[in-house]
């Protein structure tokens, strides 16, 4: 079964489902690959003595992003009430969960530490926001699902295939002079391979985002040039009717239904 939809905010009122199941299915968590340019000059008032002026560039990467963030004492703070670490660790690593909602861009690393750049916090009470890519309406999609996989299947062959277009917006404030947000369209490419006997099927993922915008840098008003990018897989749960992704978007924007 093939089917194309251009699903618009108000195909969501049709919601026959409520937030919580749309909220059941999981997502890879894949590395988050982000480089970009940073373009500023140092004199930002012109007067009648100023003969010239000239235009300066920086460019970043993840690590860079991830270094921002650790210099920050307001990231600080926040990751000490947060996860009870005095500061981002050594080694750490941007990652987001391909859901695309909040709560999606976070910081990890291989000893087990993981801060969400977008929550609450818990001893301030005060939301915060240091990064995110966030998905918004409308989306377009085209998918593939096989219902009933084949009874001997191949092992490298996907049963469910989907490419997704999405408007995002991609922003990161270490809170700290740097910052920048750019609004963009990513196109997100997903396959699914043949179920476990346990419901859990084999989950690749990927995309890529490109745009620029407003920012700043070292605290001088900036323009921006950014490209990101993600890459994995994981073993994820499903089986329970919840992909194609657009189905569990879609669901993710309505507000909570009793059921």
């Amino acid at each position: 079964m093939k089917t194309h939809k251009i699903i618009l905010t108000m195909l969501a009122a049709a919601g026959l489902f409520s937030h919580t199941q749309a909220q059941a299915q999981s997502f890879p968590v894949v590395p988050l690959s982000v480089g970009g340019t940073f373009f500023y000059n140092t004199n930002q008032t012109a007067d009648s003595s100023l003969t010239s002026l000239k235009t300066f560039s920086a460019n970043f990467n993840s690590k860079d992003l991830v270094a921002l963030l650790a210099k920050s004492p307001a990231v600080s703070n926040v990751v000490l009430d947060v996860t009870g670490y005095s500061g981002i660790p050594a080694g750490s690593r941007l990652a987001m969960a391909a859901n695309f909602s909040k709560f999606d861009v976070i910081i990890t690393n291989k000893n087990g530490f993981s801060f969400a750049l977008q929550g609450n916090d818990p001893v301030t009470g005060q939301d915060y926001s240091f990064a995110g890519l966030v998905g918004a309406m409308p989306i377009v999609s085209s998918f593939n699902k096989n219902i009933t996989p084949p009874a001997r299947p191949h092992r490298g062959r996907p049963v469910g295939t989907e490419l997704d277009r999405l408007s995002v917006n991609f922003f990161f404030n270490d809170a700290n002079g740097d910052s920048f947000s750019i609004t963009s369209v990513t196109q997100i490419d997903w396959q699914v391979f043949t179920p476990g006997t346990d419901g859990s099927q084999l989950t690749d993922v990927s995309f890529d985002v490109f745009g620029s915008g407003a920012a700043q840098f070292g605290g001088i008003p900036s323009t921006v040039e950014v490209e990101a990018a993600g890459l994995g897989s994981s073993v994820e749960n499903v089986s329970d009717g919840e992909f194609p992704f657009w189905q569990w978007f879609i669901l993710s924007q309505l507000p909570p239904v009793n059921t």
